[in-house]
């Protein structure tokens, strides 16, 4: 479903727009100006809609309505009918099973047909039936539903392996299905205590992490040793080592690694780095999971070993996973802030997250200023739920083209455990004021959406009215309390604001009344909010820092090998990625290749060949899914890119069959295009020998300066891939000197 449609999205944009415009109509095409019906589905929010543009808005106090556009015409984006605008509805039982939104049966909504995507080794129509490559490393993971066992009788944990056989430790592995999102119960009853009990996978299996029952009501996570092998680790071919002078290479000799982080021989343990988590929690009547701004990073790069980086849909997902097979009433609510970037990769990326948070079975997921960046007709191709796909996204005071509720939701209403939660979500003004341009968005100011926001999900005639408000605020820390100050009734505000790292308890205000939760950045963490009927103790928090504590998940390798296989067979010209002439060009030439460099250098050639620059590329090939041919990763692990910009320059490094010699971080990466050098020391005069040894030459205080005009280390050793880099100890890896 995804890959298909993706590209042809790449190759007909113009056909993708009349896509949308004809589902967004129900395919009538209609360009008159909206009926009654269609005019009412604006209540309540009508007043706010005086007839004045969203930018004369910005600029002022006043409300604004959608600019009316020739082309499309905003009558042709809207349904052909509806029904009165009411807030969003979405049931949850007692057992956490949160029903789909019910659509409009008079609401054209997009149903894709089957499609294939390409995985390694694997063939579906469904993404969610995917599993690793069979060559992959076996990851044990948490099913999708939970064991059941009768009388007590163990029940062993099925491998998400297409290898698994049915041998007694490793039983038949079982047909993976969707739950129904309108069923009763949504997942498996939960197993007894010695059912769960019985379910802790064997020693050595690699599991850091487990669920167990401790008491009746009760659920905490009990927190095990690290396992011995460090896990997704990639098997990288060693480089070529040799004795000096009878002696072990030392630290000089470029061979050996600082043992810091990434290259320390003590294994790495998480809950000891990061701490413990849900300590003595009993199990809550109501779990809220908090996320927000994960900004395109959908897994860890492994770039300073993957055990040892945080965050990833993957460790995500196995969390939800846990906490819901441990019987937690789950609502999971993300701020916003997906995406990142502009582009087709970009584009897919945000694809993949969305599809990740609806195998997550999110409630909430409000739009960020990254993601409103991309291409409008792309998000709301995106954002539309299909089939039995629930709706998830809500955006008060930002709509698609023209407000609509029948497709982007300004309220809802979450029946959860002993709460009926009403929640909008909200752009702040100064985000607002970067999409100004924007003509194909509606905007209206912040203030002005909660002042009848508020009142309409607190409605005493609703049937279920909200006794638990929330707010969405993609917006920095000081405009969101200035909401927070304006609109006291909020019982909980998450906001996009803040620090990198969520704080270790909630910011109280209004006297406790209202919970301020900052989310963090790049989705490194999750935010949980245990509710209680206990007035002593009505809530609990705890920042998850998603860590090498939980286990990758196969469903999210799957969607990650399914983004990776569209990648490939995009390529650089179908992701939109054109090669630029490097700024040493006309001093330098082109590349060469580090091989050139090996006659009159033999000895710095040596040094590189030891070190693990010597076999970048091969990192890639070897993560699991294999990288080597995403533009964000091979940047830094070849010759001839702009490590963080992410694209080639002319004559740089383009595929492994095209350029084998630009392969892996190679001579010129550091010191420039080499052609001209290299046909100067062959056939150049005296004078240009020594002008362009002058150009590819690189001192050592240059390499160190992260402010250097010249390509240095901390262009590709940057905060994201290698957060604990420190020049003085990871520089005697790669030392080489060469006479003036």
């Amino acid at each position: 479903m995804i890959k298909n449609r993706s590209i042809w999205m790449s190759v007909c944009p113009w056909a993708t727009a009349l896509l949308v415009l004809c589902l967004m109509a129900g395919c009538g095409g209609s360009s008159a100006k909206p009926d009654a019906a269609a005019k009412s589905s604006q209540q309540p929010f009508e007043d706010l809609a005086s007839g004045t543009s969203h930018k004369a808005a910005l600029q002022s106090d006043s409300p604004l309505v959608v600019e009316r556009k020739a082309e499309p015409s905003p009558s042709s984006l809207g349904a052909t009918e509806r029904t009165a605008s009411k807030p969003t509805v979405l049931a949850a039982a007692e057992d956490d099973r949160y029903a789909s939104v019910t659509p409009n049966p008079k609401v054209a909504h997009r149903v894709d047909p089957p499609v294939t995507l390409s995985v390694p080794g694997v063939s579906g129509t469904d993404a969610a039936a995917y599993f690793p490559h069979p060559a992959a490393p076996r990851i044990a993971a948490p099913p999708a539903v939970p064991p059941t066992a009768t009388d007590g009788a163990s029940v062993a944990n099925p491998l998400r392996d297409p290898n698994a056989g049915t041998t007694t430790d490793r039983p038949k592995m079982p047909e993976k299905t969707e739950p129904d999102p309108l069923s009763a119960g949504g997942v498996s009853p939960m197993p007894t205590k010695a059912a769960a009990q019985s379910t802790t996978p064997a020693a050595g299996k690699g599991r850091n992490v487990e669920l167990s029952i401790q008491s009746p009501g009760d659920a905490t996570i009990t927190e095990k040793k690290p396992a011995d092998s460090e896990g997704a680790k990639p098997d990288v071919p060693k480089p070529e080592t040799d004795k000096k002078d009878g002696r072990e290479p030392s630290l000089g000799d470029g061979l050996m690694r600082p043992k810091t982080s990434k290259h320390s021989d003590v294994k790495f343990d998480p809950i000891k780095e990061n701490g413990p988590i849900f300590v003595n929690w009993p199990k809550p009547d109501l779990a809220l999971v908090i996320t927000g701004r994960q900004e395109g990073y959908l897994e860890p790069c492994g770039c300073a070993g993957f055990t040892r980086m945080k965050g990833g849909m993957s460790r995500r997902y196995t969390m939800l996973q846990m906490l819901r097979a441990q019987g937690w009433p789950v609502v999971g609510l993300d701020v916003g802030g997906t995406a990142k970037g502009y582009g087709k990769q970009a584009e897919l990326k945000f694809q993949i997250a969305i599809e990740a948070m609806r195998k997550m079975r999110y409630n909430s997921v409000g739009l960020g200023l990254p993601d409103l960046k991309l291409p409008p007709e792309e998000v709301l191709a995106m954002i539309l739920p299909s089939g039995n796909q629930k709706g998830m996204f809500v955006s008060g005071n930002v709509g698609l083209f023209q407000f609509d509720e029948s497709i982007l939701p300004r309220t809802q209403l979450i029946s959860a455990g002993f709460k009926t939660i009403g929640l909008t979500s909200v752009l702040g003004k100064s985000f607002q004021e970067q999409l100004a341009g924007n003509t194909s968005l509606a905007m209206i100011a912040p203030d002005k959406l909660l002042q009848a926001a508020v009142p309409k999900l607190k409605d005493a005639h609703l049937k279920d009215p909200a006794n638990f408000l929330v707010l969405l605020a993609y917006a920095d820390r000081k405009e969101t309390l200035d909401l927070v100050e304006k609109f006291p009734d909020f019982d909980l505000v998450i906001t996009a604001g803040g620090m990198a790292e969520p704080p270790a308890q909630p910011e109280e205000i209004h006297q406790g009344k209202t919970k301020l939760i900052e989310v963090g950045e790049k989705g490194m963490y999750a935010v949980v909010l245990g509710f209680y009927k206990d007035p002593k103790q009505p809530m609990r928090y705890q920042r998850v820092t998603l860590d090498s504590r939980f286990e990758s998940s196969p469903e999210m390798v799957a969607l990650m090998a399914a983004y990776q296989d569209q990648i490939k067979n995009l390529g650089l010209e179908g992701l939109g990625i054109r090669p630029l002439s490097h700024p040493q060009k006309e001093v330098n030439g082109t590349f060469v290749g580090s091989d050139k460099c090996a006659n009159c250098h033999a000895e710095s050639y040596r040094v590189w060949k030891k070190t693990i620059h010597s076999q970048a590329f091969a990192t890639l090939k070897k993560a699991n899914p294999p990288r080597n041919f995403d533009p964000e990763c091979i940047s830094c692990h070849t010759v001839g890119w702009h490590p963080t910009k992410y694209f080639p320059y002319e004559g740089g490094f383009t595929s492994e069959l095209a350029s084998p010699k630009l392969m892996n971080v190679g001579c010129e990466d550091c010191h420039g295009p080499g052609e001209k050098h290299v046909r100067a020391e062959n056939q150049g005069t005296k004078a240009e020998q020594l002008e362009l040894r002058k150009a590819v030459a690189i001192s050592k205080e240059e390499a160190a300066n992260p402010n250097s005009k010249k390509q240095n280390c901390y262009s590709c050793h940057d905060l994201d891939n290698s957060p604990e880099f420190k020049f003085d100890l990871y520089w005697p890896n790669v030392e080489h000197h060469e006479r003036e």
